[in-house]
């Protein structure tokens, strides 16, 4: 939230304006739609499309990642996070900036004056949620003092179950360094297991999986599924391993006492996943989507909710796509079938989304967010999308109305306030094609 803004209590926020109780259920979208089951790209086609992003640098194929990686590459990488964290003059939760103070003890920590020009890679995979951090420390930092909603620390979070690469630890042996193909960053090292490769990639490319369809999964250590071991997210991906009457069998891993992987059989049910892919259509978008719904918003992943990219990144994994992480690059991905930047009369960024926009799988990218085009009603454009809030006029004073989860919003919600309606700042379409 911005400083100047009232903070209004969302228990007294109203429904929000222009949506009624059959704009939030899929089926009135999916009824409009031309072409609700038309099957946008193939499996081959997809797999193609996350080969693209990675070679443009949006993400990392782990499967052809390298044995071994440059020290320089990694060290300018790290240090390049906690100089921007540096220079943001964020704040500490008692209030004080983090300075010099902050910041020497962390990149001693990070251990990188005594190594050789490589750094070999290690497999390995999640035992827990946990976060991706920008620096290797659990403090939050915030960009506005007293306001302690966003953690500017925080750069993501992944799941249990998730195979990444371990590229280097720090000096005191509590952090280490990972990628999980969209996101870098400092982790726990408890809330991973290291394994060998060969382990590893029978999970990073598995003969057969099943993909979470559900906006969470319980993974359970038995068939009848009476304990859960850990929670999944949709999109989550395990290699399969059988099949019960009521759940599936996947491969699981627990973090041993000497932080190796000791691989066990885990059981989710078969409501909650899916074996393969879902086919590429709007319905599976649209279906997806609307399962997200009222789903709590949490930056940076933040208590295992997710924010506006992680919204569209789950909704797209289960068809197969790995988009990247955050709003900007997911700006830069699929084709771009409206550029917005130069400056347009609303009715004409109206006309361009309402003509170019499919329903379902189209991005509308806004510098800092992200949604997911619906269609139109009665001149009206509505999106799917995570956000905290929206900021309105209350009398001659802006107020900040809290939301705190997935909605359905019409495109000029915002109107009048100082950013804006959610039209005005829209920059781009993108198709995911």
């Amino acid at each position: 939230m911005t400083a100047g803004a009232v903070l209004v209590n969302p228990a007294n926020a109203a429904t929000l304006p222009h949506v009624t109780a059959a704009m939030r259920t899929p089926e009135l979208w999916l009824a409009r739609h031309p072409e609700p089951d038309k099957v946008l790209m193939t499996p081959p086609q997809i797999a193609a499309f996350n080969k693209d992003l990675a070679a443009n640098l949006l993400t990392d194929d782990l499967a052809v990642y390298p044995h071994k990686v440059p020290l320089v590459e990694l060290r300018a990488e790290a240090y390049k996070a906690a100089e921007h964290l540096h220079q943001n003059k964020l704040f500490r939760r008692g209030g004080s900036v983090a300075g010099e103070e902050f910041f020497a003890p962390l990149r001693k920590n990070m251990n990188f004056s005594r190594l050789g020009p490589w750094l070999v890679t290690r497999y390995a995979v999640t035992t827990s949620f946990t976060d991706i951090r920008c620096v290797p420390t659990e403090e939050e930092l915030f960009a506005q003092r007293g306001d302690t909603g966003f953690d500017e620390v925080r750069d993501s979070g992944i799941g249990p179950g998730i195979p990444v690469v371990v590229l280097h630890e720090t000096a005191d042996n509590q952090w280490f360094f990972i990628k999980d193909g969209v996101s870098s960053g400092w982790v726990r090292a408890r809330d991973i297991a290291l394994t060998g490769e060969e382990a590893w990639r029978a999970i990073v490319v598995p003969e057969a999986f099943v993909v979470v369809t559900s906006p969470r999964a319980r993974i359970c250590r038995g068939p009848g599924l009476w304990f859960a071991a850990a929670t999944a997210r949709m999109g989550d991906r395990f290699a399969l391993k059988g099949r019960t009457r009521q759940s599936l069998e996947v491969v699981y891993a627990l973090r041993g006492p000497d932080g190796r992987a000791r691989w066990v059989s885990a059981f989710i049910a078969r409501k909650d996943v899916s074996e393969g892919y879902l086919s590429y259509t709007p319905r599976a978008a649209i279906t997806q989507a609307f399962k997200m719904l009222d789903a709590p918003y949490g930056w940076g992943d933040s208590n295992g909710a997710q924010d506006c990219s992680r919204f569209i990144r789950m909704v797209f994994a289960t068809m197969g796509f790995d988009l990247p992480r955050n709003s900007a690059q997911q700006a830069r991905s699929g084709l771009l079938i409206a550029d917005l930047e130069a400056p347009l009369k609303l009715t004409e960024k109206s006309q361009a989304i309402a003509r170019q926009g499919r329903g379902g799988v189209t991005l509308l990218c806004l510098k800092g967010h992200i949604m997911l085009y619906l269609g139109e009603v009665d001149g009206r454009l509505y999106a799917i999308h995570a956000t905290s809030g929206y900021r309105e006029y209350r009398g001659a004073q802006e107020a900040f109305i809290p939301l705190g989860r997935v909605v359905v919003s019409d495109l000029l919600l915002g109107a009048g306030a100082s950013r804006g309606s959610l039209l005005e700042r829209i920059r781009a379409v993108r198709f995911i094609r």
